[in-house]
C-alpha cells in the first residue's frame, strides 16, 4: 500500500545530487504521491516526474541568496576557507564558557527560520496542512528541521547526504550551532535514518550524543538508477580529437581543492603521452593557478544532463580523490556519485587512500589505490596491463555495494509497515 509523502530540501537541487533525484524517481515509481517542498527548483525544467507535486517558494534575496554566496565561497575561495577555519580555532581556543545548545536554540521561536526562509514556511503551512501524508522525509539537517516542526504528527525519515558534525573543519558558527541544537533535539524522535552506509550512520549518531540505534538505519548509497553495464562512449574523443588514441583519464563533477584538482593538475605536468588527463567541468579557482602550466585537457560543463553518462563512458579510467581534512569526505566509499557512476559503466578507477576507497578496490579488483597524484599514471599503466579484470572487478562492485534495489526494497518494507503514528498523519504547521 502506498500513500502520500511530503519530502523537504529547503535550498537544494536535485538534479545536482544523483541520490536525491534517484529516489524521488523510484518513490514515484512505486506509486507515491509526492508533494515536494523547497526554495529552489529541485527538478531539471526538463524532467518531469508523474506523482510529484512541487512546491517552491524562493526566498527574499537577503536570506537565501546570501546562504548560498557563502557556501559557494566555501567551496571556491581558498581565503575564504581559511579565514573560516582560523576563526574556529580562534573559538575554540579562547572562548571559555560554551554556550549551552538549549540555550542558543531557544533564541528562535520558530526553529524553522534557521534553516528556511518565512516564504517556504508559509508555504508549508498552507499547502500541507490538513493533508493526510503516510510518512515526512527531511533531506540534510535542514529539511529534518522542517519537516519535524511543520508536521510534528508524521512519521518521520532523516535523509542524511552530508555529515557536517560538530567540529568539521569548514563549518561553525552561531547559526551552525543553533541548526546543530534542533537537529539534536528532534533526533530521538526520528523514525528511520536514509543514509549511504552503516559507518556514516554511526558517525551522525555520535554526533547527535546517541546511543546508536541500528534498526532505524536504511541504507541507500549515493548511486544511479538501474544494473551495472559494461558501457563506452566516443563523446569525449569527439569534443576532444586532439587527445587522439591516448587511455582518458577522467576527473568530472567538482573540480576544485576539494577533490584535489590542484594537486592533479599539478601532476599532469609529467603525464606521459600514451595518456589523456582529463577534468570535465568549471574549475574552482582555488585550482586557477595550476592551470597555466598543466599538461591535460578540459570539458567545458555545457553537456545536457543525461549525457553524463555518456561522459563516463568516454574515458578510461576515473580518478576519486576527496581532501583530507574530514569525515564527511573521507567515509565517502557509498556516498560518492561519481565513483558509482564509474564503477556502473565498468570503467576502473584509481582513487586516493582513504580506508573507505581501498576497502572497496581490495575487495573488488575495481581499481588501484595511490597516496597521491604523483602516483596516477604508474597506477593507470597497472590498470591498463590488465584492463579486463579491473573492468568487470568494477561491474561486480557496483553490482555487490551500489545497485539501490535491495537497499530500496527495504525502505520499502519499512514504509508500509505499521506505525504508531498511524492515527496521526494529518499535517499540522507550528504557529
Amino acid at each position: 500500500m502506498t500513500g502520500r509523502l511530503a519530502i523537504f530540501l529547503p535550498e537544494g537541487d536535485a538534479s545536482r545530487q544523483p541520490a536525491v533525484y534517484t529516489l524521488l524517481h523510484l518513490l514515484a515509481q512505486s506509486g507515491y504521491r509526492i508533494d515536494l517542498f523547497s526554495e529552489a527548483p529541485v527538478l531539471p525544467p526538463d524532467v518531469t516526474l508523474e506523482g510529484v507535486t512541487a512546491f517552491c517558494a524562493p526566498a527574499k534575496v537577503s536570506n537565501s541568496l546570501s546562504r548560498r554566496l557563502g557556501q559557494r565561497l566555501m567551496q571556491r575561495s581558498p581565503l575564504v576557507v581559511r579565514a573560516v577555519r582560523l576563526r574556529n580555532a580562534v573559538r575554540r581556543m579562547f572562548k571559555k564558557v560554551k554556550e549551552p545548545f538549549s540555550s542558543a536554540l531557544s533564541e528562535t521561536s520558530d526553529p524553522r527560520l534557521l534553516v528556511a526562509s518565512s516564504n517556504l514556511i508559509e508555504l508549508v503551512e498552507s499547502s500541507a496542512t490538513g493533508a493526510s501524508y503516510a510518512a515526512a522525509i527531511g533531506v540534510g539537517e535542514g529539511g529534518a528541521v522542517l519537516a519535524h516542526y511543520s508536521l510534528p504528527g508524521v512519521r518521520l525519515l532523516y535523509y542524511s547526504l552530508e555529515l557536517f558534525y560538530e567540529g568539521h573543519p569548514e563549518m561553525g558558527g552561531h547559526r551552525f550551532l543553533r541548526i546543530k541544537a534542533a537537529e539534536r533535539e528532534l533526533f530521538p524522535q526520528v523514525a528511520a535514518v536514509i543514509i549511504q552506509d552503516e559507518e556514516r550512520a554511526r558517525r551522525l549518531w555520535r554526533d547527535m550524543g546517541c546511543a546508536y540505534q541500528p534498526e532505524k538505519v536504511l541504507t541507500f548509497p549515493t548511486s544511479y538508477l538501474g544494473p551495472a553495464d559494461y558501457l563506452r562512449s566516443d563523446l569525449l574523443r569527439t569534443r576532444l580529437p586532439e587527445m587522439g588514441d591516448r587511455k582518458i583519464l577522467l576527473q568530472w563533477g567538482s573540480t576544485s581543492k576539494a577533490r584535489r584538482t590542484d594537486e592533479l593538475l599539478r601532476a599532469s605536468r609529467a603525464c606521459p603521452p600514451d595518456l589523456a588527463m582529463v577534468f570535465h567541468g568549471r574549475i574552482g579557482s582555488d585550482c586557477a593557478d595550476e592551470l597555466p602550466k598543466a599538461q591535460c585537457w578540459i570539458s567545458k560543463p555545457d553537456l545536457p544532463r543525461e549525457a553524463v553518462v555518456d561522459l563516463v563512458a568516454s574515458s578510461d579510467i576515473g580518478i576519486i580523490f576527496y581532501q583530507e581534512n574530514n569525515e564527511n569526505d573521507g567515509i565517502i566509499a557509498h556516498a560518492s556519485g561519481q565513483l558509482s557512476l564509474f564503477l556502473k559503466c565498468g570503467v576502473p578507477v584509481i582513487v586516493d587512500n582513504k580506508p573507505s576507497l581501498k576497502l572497496l578496490v581490495d575487495t573488488y579488483g575495481c581499481g588501484v589505490v595511490v597516496d597521491g597524484a604523483d602516483e596516477v599514471f604508474q597506477a593507470a599503466h597497472t590498470i591498463l596491463s590488465d584492463y579486463d579484470s579491473y573492468s568487470e572487478g568494477a561491474l561486480a562492485c557496483f553490482e555487490a555495494e551500489h545497485n539501490l534495489e535491495s537497499h530500496f526494497q527495504s525502505l520499502m518494507e519499512f514504509m508500509q509497515a505499521p506505525s504508531s503514528q498511524d492515527e496521526a498523519h494529518i499535517g499540522v504547521g507550528t504557529s
